[in-house]
């Protein structure tokens, strides 16, 4: 009997544990209770590096190009990119507004490998490359690659820009490709996040709008969800590895609706959760929103949460702020976090991490 009773009692323990480690199969459910650290980051922590002077027009996002360089996707100015060179004091502008050689009428992505930056267009399926010269520490257009009769909703270079990491449009059903200079796809994902759905469809990249961060090494990929709290982890030839999902746990459900117009795509309820993802080594960021877009939500309001993850999924450190994050990147060999936002002109703020 008392056999009996010790057994039933291990069993009960051994499923407790299962219950805590919220692990199933490949899904990995967190809350904001799941961080090893938690980090408050207030303004007026923040050193006030870049102030509204050194921005020519309405910054959306930024990137470190190497300490003390900024690359600024800017809006409502001539030039979409703005470089701001603190080390020399200088700015400059790149890549005009407009359907001529070298120009983007939009631009989706910013991305930087080596000493080379990507600029890609989602209406013109094209990415500009452009070479930087640290003699004259200037970029220069070294090729246009045109995509056209592909498309792609997300564009990021591989192994120095022989391959491309796309998000496909909704046309397709794969979420994800991997596709060389010449268009073939190399590798390809359909797993989307696992959502409620009716009429008897899947969802796809109508719903999953999403931002995309690559590991330094190439070997690591994360899909971040910006309508769902949901964080897909990939490897290098995009086998799917892992689901992290929350800290909401948001349900909502996705259907179509057919009309004499075309398909209209519906979720209800609505939500803006994640918006801006980085890697560095080992590690990786995504900023959270978090809110219901209902009739009283605050669609001005940006990011009040950075999350931080290893690759296998594991939460590691909520970066919270009192104000609004706009865009941000990390250099993690110097532990600085670098943090846009408006107060009320726009300013890039550094802190200690």
């Amino acid at each position: 009997m008392y056999k009996c009773i010790n057994n039933i009692i291990v069993t009960a323990i051994f499923l407790l544990l299962l219950s805590c480690n919220k692990n199933t199969g490949q899904n990995v459910s967190f809350d904001f209770d799941s961080f090893a650290s938690n980090k408050v980051l207030t303004f007026e922590m923040g050193e006030k590096y870049i102030v509204d002077e050194q921005f020519v027009g309405v910054p959306s996002s930024i990137k470190i190009f190497k300490p003390g360089v900024f690359i600024v996707k800017e809006n409502k100015v001539m030039n979409h990119i703005n470089m701001i060179d603190m080390n020399r004091g200088i700015s400059k502008q790149y890549i005009t507004r407009g359907k001529g050689p070298g120009e983007l009428i939009d631009v989706r992505d910013i991305e930087i490998t080596g000493n080379n930056l990507w600029v890609s267009s989602i209406s013109e399926s094209k990415v500009i490359k452009l070479a930087y010269d640290t003699v004259n520490s200037d970029f220069e257009i070294t090729d246009i690659l045109d995509f056209s009769g592909n498309g792609f909703m997300r564009a990021i270079p591989l192994h120095g820009g022989t391959q491309f990491l796309t998000q496909c449009t909704p046309i397709s059903n794969n979420r994800v490709e991997i596709i060389d200079l010449d268009k073939n796809v190399l590798f390809s994902s359909d797993k989307f996040p696992s959502v409620n759905s009716s009429n008897n469809f899947t969802p796809n990249n109508a719903f999953f709008q999403s931002d995309i961060t690559v590991s330094p090494d190439n070997k690591n990929i994360a899909v971040v969800s910006k309508s769902v709290d949901a964080i897909d982890l990939y490897d290098n030839n995009l086998k799917f590895k892992k689901e992290i999902v929350g800290p909401l746990g948001i349900e909502t459900t996705f259907s179509v609706i057919n009309t004499p117009a075309g398909n209209r795509f519906r979720q209800d309820p609505m939500y803006f959760v994640y918006e801006t993802a980085r890697s560095v080594d080992d590690i990786f960021f995504v900023s959270y929103n978090g809110i219901e877009l209902n009739k009283d939500a605050d669609l001005t309001r940006y990011a009040r949460n950075i999350f931080s993850f290893d690759w296998e999924g594991n939460p590691l450190v909520n970066y919270s702020f009192d104000f609004p994050v706009i865009s941000f990147d990390v250099d993690w060999e110097n532990k600085k976090m670098f943090c846009l936002t408006h107060n009320p002109e726009p300013v890039i703020l550094m802190f200690n991490i």
